[in-house]
């Protein structure tokens, strides 16, 4: 292909300007999950006073659900209680677990008769893995369980159960780190874009050849 007159190549332009649009539609595949290396759970410390963005519609036998209290809170002004095995969870955009740094918890049992307390991780694919933690005495315990973590896999939501015996009290829910998986549609948008910038850039370059 013939030269410029400087010696240079015709296509570096057009290079980078593929790399600032490869850049421009990466960011857009990212930008509709969790921030990269942040909260990915909202309302985690539940002080909006409720349990905006949670749900507690799964539960063994009866008993009260999950709400807001300001009574005896580990930190802040809210926490959640609930009496009764009754699970509080929370969805959310697929999350390479390689990438999360912290998952942990806060939790009261204020009999001490009462310690058990199970946690669900939920992964893409139906997958899930449940364990379990035991509370010690009748003050506040707290919980890292980010080395029960499913490697190489897309965390999609955690849930947290009361026991059965009594009250359960919850605060400081955090899942910290970790990058968004992009949704399929998100990917194909950014394959049909790099896909026709491609394009625009082979069609300039016949152009320019024939110029010269």
């Amino acid at each position: 292909m013939p030269g410029r007159a400087d010696g240079g190549d015709l296509m570096k332009p057009m290079n980078w300007k593929f790399a600032s649009l490869t850049l421009a539609f990466a960011s857009l595949a990212f930008s509709s999950g969790a921030a990269l290396g942040g909260e990915i759970l909202v309302n985690g410390g539940v002080e909006s006073g409720s349990l905006d963005r949670w749900t507690h519609d799964f539960r063994y036998g009866s008993g009260t659900p999950w709400f807001g209290t300001r009574t005896g809170c580990y930190s802040g002004t809210y926490c959640a209680e609930d009496n009764g095995n009754i699970g509080l969870m929370q969805s959310f955009a697929g999350v390479s677990t390689n990438s999360i740094t912290d998952v942990s918890f806060a939790a009261l049992h204020p009999d001490p008769n009462v310690n058990a307390m199970a946690y669900d991780f939920f992964y893409t694919g139906g997958l899930d893995q449940e364990f379990l933690v035991s509370t010690s005495g009748t003050g506040w315990n707290t919980f890292n369980v980010t080395a029960q973590l499913m490697p190489n896999s897309t965390l999609v939501g955690f849930e947290i159960f009361g026991n059965s015996g009594g009250i359960s009290m919850l605060d400081n829910i955090s899942i910290t780190g970790g990058g968004t998986v992009p949704e399929p549609g998100t990917l194909g948008l950014l394959l049909a874009g790099l896909t026709a910038v491609g394009a625009g850039i082979r069609l300039r370059a016949r152009k320019s050849d024939a110029q010269v």
